[in-house]
């Protein structure tokens, strides 16, 4: 079942078409990866897919029915959304902001059930962040940050995760927790949509991509037809060596052009 999709969407800012004829469907049990250079549209799809942006054209899907025909409160206990660069400014420990995606399954000024805190502790297991719990989360690291905010999403049990750039600022293995985390979600049914600038992270872990520049998609399929020699010179106007490997395929950008 297609949990999340876009047909021919057209986004608009200040005017300007951002986004172009964009269609793309990610499915239960899928793990879809959206590349692309800066500046391509790809932060800007994420938002429209998760409700946050209007579609001048086209429309989002959401379980097959529209997006704008469900409530807010139901929206958001189907779809997770993590954006890019998170900014932290709020004084609350790391356990107060996690719990903070619990909102979505609560009434107004409903205590946390055992659910909500079987579900917050989960989240802080799964990403690493059960020790931070007691910290303020404003003056962590960027990397743990970040973390936190992956917990917050996995705190609401979405069903579609849309995480834009979420391996932006960790290290090595925590990148490799993070997309393993995003992987075994997938493999329980969630319907996860990523943005990556990490080629071989995305060869890995993802089973279709989609090359988006200037707010079109100029490629779309698995990542070994997607990126070619001839996709990466007219996406990102590189040279890389690819390396194939038992366990997914390598980039290595090498050169500008």
């Amino acid at each position: 079942m297609n949990l999340i999709e876009a047909r021919s969407v057209r986004v608009l800012l200040g005017g300007t078409p951002i986004v172009q004829e964009a269609s793309l469907t990610v499915a239960a049990g899928e793990i879809i990866g959206l590349i692309g250079p800066n500046g391509a549209g790809k932060s800007t799809l994420i938002k429209a897919l998760a409700g946050l942006l209007p579609v001048q054209a086209g429309g989002v899907f959401l379980e097959d029915k529209p997006l704008t025909q469900w409530s807010a409160a139901a929206r958001a206990q189907r779809v997770g959304y993590l954006p890019q660069g998170v900014q932290i400014h709020w004084p609350l420990t790391v356990e107060r902001t996690v719990t903070l995606g619990r909102i979505p399954h609560q009434a107004p000024w409903q205590p946390l059930n055992a659910a909500d805190h079987t579900a917050v502790a989960q989240a802080l297991r799964q990403t690493d962040t059960a020790a931070l719990a007691g910290r303020r989360v404003d003056v962590l690291a960027g990397g743990e940050k970040t973390l936190v905010m992956v917990a917050r999403v996995l705190a609401g049990k979405p069903r579609v995760i849309l995480a834009d750039e979420p391996v932006a600022g960790l290290d090595p293995n925590h990148q490799l927790q993070v997309m393993e985390l995003l992987a075994a979600l997938a493999q329980k049914g969630c319907a996860v949509l990523v943005v990556l600038h990490d080629l071989s992270l995305a060869a890995r872990f993802c089973s279709k991509l989609f090359f988006m520049k200037e707010g079109r998609f100029i490629a779309s399929g698995p990542p070994e037809t997607v990126l070619t020699p001839g996709h990466l010179r007219a996406g990102y106007s590189i040279e890389a060596r690819l390396v194939p490997g038992p366990d997914g395929l390598g980039i290595i950008p090498w050169k500008r052009l």
